[in-house]
């Protein structure tokens, strides 16, 4: 499977098709977070980051103000690199939750019942 579909096992998994949206409470205050320090021995390895994930188009550089800032956090990974991290709790705030109810097993049994293949769409 893996040969087959080659393209569809690289890279983070971008989604290409349609551009998402998320819907912000317009009631909770923008907040920007006291920024944390990188140390001088860490930021060769943050800009190695930031710009592997804006080469990806993962991330954007922006240059105007800006409403809400959060913490960006360095930490080691097992391989001797590092990893970044960053603290969305208080853009989680501002975000409205869309629910979705996931179907009960019972349910999905009596959906697929006397099914025989089984595929996924890509598209």
């Amino acid at each position: 499977m893996v040969k087959m579909f080659d393209k569809q096992f690289k890279g983070i998994g971008c989604h290409k098709f349609r551009q998402i949206r998320l819907d912000v409470d317009e009631n909770v205050k923008p907040r920007i977070q006291a920024q944390r320090r990188i140390p001088f021995a860490k930021r060769e390895a943050l800009e190695e980051i930031l710009t592997e994930l804006e080469e990806e188009d993962i991330i954007e550089e922006v240059t105007g103000p800006t409403e809400r800032i959060s913490n960006l956090v360095l930490t080691p990974k097992t391989d001797s690199k590092m990893r970044m991290n960053i603290d969305m709790t208080t853009a989680n705030d501002a975000i409205k939750r869309t629910r979705h109810v996931i179907p009960t097993i019972e349910e999905l049994k009596y959906k697929l019942n006397g099914a025989k293949l089984f595929s996924k769409s890509w598209i």
